[in-house]
């Protein structure tokens, strides 16, 4: 009997720098399925969207721009609809906004086929491009009417399906909730063992991963590094802004920088090396507020038994404060004592981080019942 085929459009190329949920739940489905994916949307153009409103950019200068643009956009559509045309899919998943329109634009009737939404990131109503850009504004208006032919939303959580709801008025659509899930491996369980027992520290190392940025406080918390008397060893890993990078490089205290690694392997072994990880979010918007089953760092650090600390978001602070697996701040000045909350009772707090992975984010918990029961495969 052959194996159900299934599409996916996606956002970037199917490989280890990609977000490790989505590459690792993709290499699942190959386990199961014939699996056509197609790595490319517009995501990456959508901030495009600011030259609308650019001024000292010339006239001909934007008009290249616009051009190249909707060249883009058009090898994208034309790369999909290529696809759909040419095989028939039992399944076909969409990851984010554009995702949406381009498969409704391609697929005609779609017959027996299962069209699946898979939401990462929503454009909600009080992002700055919304009001910004006639081009968000009509990609949300399309969405609106495209997604109604589809038959399932797989989406972190009912917090996040509430919000998208209200923007793309998806109530009547099944939902599944997958929160931002990783596959469990032969290191981590021993690695957090070991740091559940830990109660002496002569040096804390700290990390910060994902885009290292003044978005995510990382300025803040390198100042707060730089006046801290105690032993502690600061890390970065991840794409990191040119400011922040000028400013590692002026400071009178060594910060220790990891670019994107070439495999999950390698990251991990930095992340593995930490004592408590630290996320900031500074973006105040809905769809940077419901966070605690969407945020991939926090997934990375509690894998490993590390406890982390939370700075600027309400929800996401008040999960990891009740699952008692780290601490939620609103300014980095209070950065030290939330260090000394946590090293004073480490072992309890690297306990329950593991067991919240354990009880939240091992995707083994959700992918059966995706595959068996939404995917129609019996």
């Amino acid at each position: 009997m052959s194996k159900k085929k299934i599409f996916i459009i996606g956002y970037n190329e199917f490989n280890e720098k990609m977000y490790p949920h989505l590459f690792e739940f993709l290499k699942l489905i190959e386990n199961d399925f014939e699996l056509v994916y197609y790595g490319k949307d517009d995501r990456g153009y959508l901030s495009y969207s600011q030259t609308e409103k650019t001024t000292g950019i010339s006239f001909l200068k934007k008009l290249r721009v616009i051009k190249s643009y909707n060249s883009e956009i058009n090898s994208i559509k034309n790369g999909i609809k290529k696809i759909l045309e040419s095989e028939i899919f039992d399944v076909i998943i969409a990851i984010d906004h554009s995702a949406i329109n381009y498969v409704s634009e391609s697929i005609g009737n779609k017959g027996k086929t299962k069209l699946i939404f898979w939401s990462h990131d929503i454009l909600t109503n009080d992002n700055p491009l919304y009001a910004e850009s006639k081009y968000i504004r009509k990609l949300i208006e399309n969405n609106k009417i495209n997604i109604q032919n589809f038959d399932l939303i797989i989406i972190q959580d009912q917090a996040r399906a509430a919000v998208l709801d209200s923007v793309l008025n998806t109530h009547n659509i099944k939902k599944f909730y997958l929160p931002v899930s990783v596959k469990t491996d032969n290191n981590s369980p021993g690695i957090a063992a070991v740091k559940s027992k830990r109660e002496v520290f002569e040096t804390i190392n700290l990390l910060q991963i994902g885009f290292i940025c003044e978005e995510r406080f990382s300025d803040n918390i390198l100042n707060e590094y730089l006046k801290t008397k105690t032993k502690i060893n600061l890390s970065f890993l991840g794409h990191i802004s040119d400011k922040l990078k000028d400013m590692t490089e002026k400071a009178d205290k060594k910060v220790s920088l990891y670019e994107i690694q070439s495999s999950y392997t390698e990251m991990r072994k930095i992340i593995s090396n930490s004592d408590i990880g630290i996320i900031g979010i500074r973006t105040k918007t809905l769809n940077n507020h419901f966070y605690s089953k969407s945020c991939g760092q926090m997934v990375e650090y509690l894998r490993f038994g590390i406890p982390i600390v939370i700075i600027g978001n309400e929800e996401l602070g008040e999960f990891v404060e009740n699952e008692k697996c780290g601490v939620s701040i609103d300014d980095c000045n209070e950065l030290n004592k939330s260090f000394e909350k946590i090293i004073s009772n480490y072992a309890d707090y690297s306990t329950n981080s593991i067991k919240t992975f354990n009880k939240y984010f091992d995707i083994n918990i959700y992918y059966s019942d995706l595959r068996n029961n939404y995917f129609n495969i019996k």
